[in-house]
């Protein structure tokens, strides 16, 4: 969403759903080639409900960034920013 100024949560939501339904839902995506609001109209059925409490998602891990900008962790590879 371009930056733009709100007044209030209320307002930013506001303005955030009224981009996503007439400017961002019509974008045709480039691997999908379908919209986005029609793409989730097919996946809607099969989503399931969030749970009451959400997930705890942080885990904290001293990682060495290799020369090809990836980091390791649990044997899987992560790019980071070159520095």
């Amino acid at each position: 969403m371009p930056i733009r100024p709100f007044g209030d949560l209320s307002d930013a939501n506001c303005q955030l759903r009224q981009w996503i339904l007439e400017e961002a839902s019509k974008r045709i995506h480039g691997s999908t080639y379908q919209t986005s609001l029609s793409r989730f109209a097919v996946e809607q059925g099969v989503l399931k409900p969030l749970r009451d409490c959400p997930p705890e998602v942080t885990t904290w891990a001293r990682v060495k960034i290799q020369r090809d900008s990836h980091v390791q962790f649990e044997k899987c590879l992560y790019s980071v920013p070159a520095y």
